[in-house]
Protein backbone atom coordinates (compact mmCIF):
# COMPACT_ATOMS: atom_id res chain seq x y z
CA UNK A 1 0.00 0.00 0.00
CA UNK A 2 2.82 2.38 0.85
CA UNK A 3 4.45 1.77 -2.52
CA UNK A 4 1.17 2.59 -4.27
CA UNK A 5 0.83 5.85 -2.34
CA UNK A 6 4.42 6.80 -3.19
CA UNK A 7 3.84 5.93 -6.85
CA UNK A 8 0.62 7.97 -7.00
CA UNK A 9 2.36 10.89 -5.34
CA UNK A 10 5.18 10.71 -7.88
CA UNK A 11 2.69 10.62 -10.77
CA UNK A 12 0.75 13.53 -9.28
CA UNK A 13 3.91 15.62 -8.92
CA UNK A 14 4.95 14.83 -12.50
CA UNK A 15 1.54 15.87 -13.85
CA UNK A 16 1.61 19.11 -11.89
CA UNK A 17 5.16 19.86 -13.08
CA UNK A 18 4.21 19.23 -16.71
CA UNK A 19 1.07 21.33 -16.39
CA UNK A 20 3.01 24.11 -14.66
CA UNK A 21 5.54 24.38 -17.45
CA UNK A 22 3.03 23.98 -20.29
CA UNK A 23 0.74 26.75 -19.03
CA UNK A 24 3.47 28.96 -17.50
CA UNK A 25 2.25 28.78 -13.92
CA UNK A 26 4.51 30.45 -11.37
CA UNK A 27 3.80 27.89 -8.65
CA UNK A 28 2.64 24.31 -8.22
CA UNK A 29 -0.32 25.61 -6.24
CA UNK A 30 -1.61 27.74 -9.13
CA UNK A 31 -1.14 24.77 -11.49
CA UNK A 32 -3.14 22.52 -9.15
CA UNK A 33 -5.95 25.10 -8.89
CA UNK A 34 -6.04 25.40 -12.68
CA UNK A 35 -6.14 21.60 -13.09
CA UNK A 36 -9.04 21.33 -10.65
CA UNK A 37 -10.95 24.15 -12.33
CA UNK A 38 -10.47 22.65 -15.78
CA UNK A 39 -11.53 19.22 -14.51
CA UNK A 40 -14.66 20.78 -13.04
CA UNK A 41 -15.54 22.28 -16.42
CA UNK A 42 -15.56 18.78 -17.91
CA UNK A 43 -18.57 17.73 -15.82
CA UNK A 44 -22.03 18.77 -16.81
CA UNK A 45 -24.89 19.03 -14.37
CA UNK A 46 -26.75 16.40 -16.39
CA UNK A 47 -24.01 13.86 -15.66
CA UNK A 48 -24.18 14.57 -11.94
CA UNK A 49 -27.95 14.17 -11.74
CA UNK A 50 -28.31 11.28 -14.16
CA UNK A 51 -29.90 8.25 -12.58
CA UNK A 52 -27.23 5.54 -12.32
CA UNK A 53 -29.86 2.96 -11.41
CA UNK A 54 -30.67 2.34 -15.08
CA UNK A 55 -27.03 1.75 -16.08
CA UNK A 56 -26.09 -1.84 -16.93
CA UNK A 57 -24.76 -3.93 -14.06
CA UNK A 58 -20.99 -3.81 -13.69
CA UNK A 59 -18.76 -6.74 -14.55
CA UNK A 60 -17.99 -7.17 -10.83
CA UNK A 61 -21.69 -7.34 -9.97
CA UNK A 62 -22.37 -9.89 -12.69
CA UNK A 63 -19.34 -11.96 -11.68
CA UNK A 64 -20.40 -11.95 -8.03
CA UNK A 65 -23.99 -12.91 -8.84
CA UNK A 66 -22.84 -15.68 -11.17
CA UNK A 67 -20.50 -16.95 -8.45
CA UNK A 68 -23.52 -17.18 -6.14
CA UNK A 69 -25.31 -19.23 -8.80
CA UNK A 70 -28.00 -16.63 -9.37
CA UNK A 71 -29.62 -16.67 -12.81
CA UNK A 72 -29.56 -13.21 -14.31
CA UNK A 73 -31.99 -11.70 -16.74
CA UNK A 74 -30.54 -10.11 -19.85
CA UNK A 75 -29.89 -6.40 -19.36
CA UNK A 76 -29.88 -6.40 -15.56
CA UNK A 77 -29.25 -2.91 -14.19
CA UNK A 78 -26.83 -1.73 -11.50
CA UNK A 79 -29.75 -1.10 -9.17
CA UNK A 80 -31.31 -4.54 -9.69
CA UNK A 81 -27.96 -6.26 -9.19
CA UNK A 82 -27.29 -4.17 -6.09
CA UNK A 83 -30.65 -5.13 -4.55
CA UNK A 84 -30.04 -8.85 -5.20
CA UNK A 85 -26.56 -8.62 -3.67
CA UNK A 86 -27.87 -6.79 -0.57
CA UNK A 87 -30.70 -9.31 -0.14
CA UNK A 88 -28.21 -12.16 -0.38
CA UNK A 89 -25.91 -10.55 2.21
CA UNK A 90 -28.83 -10.11 4.61
CA UNK A 91 -29.86 -13.73 4.07
CA UNK A 92 -26.31 -14.95 4.74
CA UNK A 93 -26.09 -12.78 7.85
CA UNK A 94 -29.30 -14.28 9.26
CA UNK A 95 -28.06 -17.80 8.54
CA UNK A 96 -24.83 -17.08 10.45
CA UNK A 97 -26.82 -15.93 13.47
CA UNK A 98 -28.32 -19.40 13.92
Amino acid sequence: MTNLIIELSTIQNRIVDLYKSKYNHKSKESAIIDIIEKAGEEFETEDLTRDWKEDPATEKQIYFLNKLGIKLKKGITKFEASKIIEENKKKESKEEDY
